[in-house]
């Protein structure tokens, strides 16, 4: 996680676009999510996009379909980024399933 930051720092301060990352399953658990939202809302990230794969994740090229994250832990981690940064953009690319973040 700290060389993506570092990596996201350098993108951020040679440009004056919006950058996007790229959060996996945001790195584990909640407090991995909420440790990856902060240290990206430090380093200027305009927003960070989570996958609902299951971590550690597996290369997509290998095998049929893969399983889905648990929908508890995902939304788990949805509510760690927008707790710790409420400003920070989140996306949720190519779901195949709807989640809401709130109860």
């Amino acid at each position: 996680m700290n060389r993506l930051v570092q990596s996201v720092e350098r993108m951020v301060d040679s440009t004056e676009l919006a950058v996007l990352v790229d959060g996996d399953g945001g790195f584990g658990n909640f407090n991995n999510a909420r440790l990856l939202a902060r240290k990206l809302r430090q380093a200027r990230a305009a927003g960070v996009s989570l996958e609902d794969s299951c971590f550690p994740k597996l290369n997509s090229l290998i095998g049929e379909r893969h399983p889905l994250a648990d929908i508890d832990e995902l939304r788990g981690h949805l509510r760690a980024v927008n707790m710790q940064s409420p400003k920070i953009l989140f996306s949720w690319p190519g779901s195949r399933r709807r989640l809401p973040v709130t109860d």
